[in-house]
């Protein structure tokens, strides 16, 4: 580029990427996973909110989510991790108002909420 051009679009600064990198180095195996979470959900277009829990109000789960009319959510965890005995029941109260409701904290797992979201895109298509 010559002086006092601007960068096309789609190309990322090596500052910008050295970021992403570095941010990924530091996260814990959770927050790896929920990264992950967000890259796929974005790369849909899927609605999500990432409720931060207090105490106070109903219990959540990490991500509650819409895609073309269908609500979900997503719970993240590191490799090895189970949902605790509160996220059970949240998402059992969920599934009751009808959402469905997914735990990702490896590959196989997540490849599970992609195939039900190709499921969704493929039947309107």
């Amino acid at each position: 580029m010559s002086g006092g051009e601007e960068p096309t679009a789609g190309i990322i600064s090596s500052g910008v990427l050295l970021s992403i990198i570095l941010e990924e180095i530091h996260m814990t195996p959770e927050g790896k996973v929920k990264h992950k979470i967000k890259l796929v959900l974005d790369s849909y277009g899927a609605y999500y909110h990432m409720p931060v829990l207090n105490g106070m109000g109903k219990p959540s789960l990490d991500f509650v989510c819409c895609y073309r009319g269908r609500f979900f959510a997503i719970e993240a965890k590191g490799a090895g991790q189970s949902m605790t005995l509160r996220q059970e029941a949240t998402q059992a109260e969920m599934e009751k108002a009808g959402a469905t409701v997914f735990k990702v904290s490896n590959k196989e797992e997540m490849m599970v909420v992609v195939n039900w979201i190709e499921g969704i895109k493929n039947e309107r298509d």
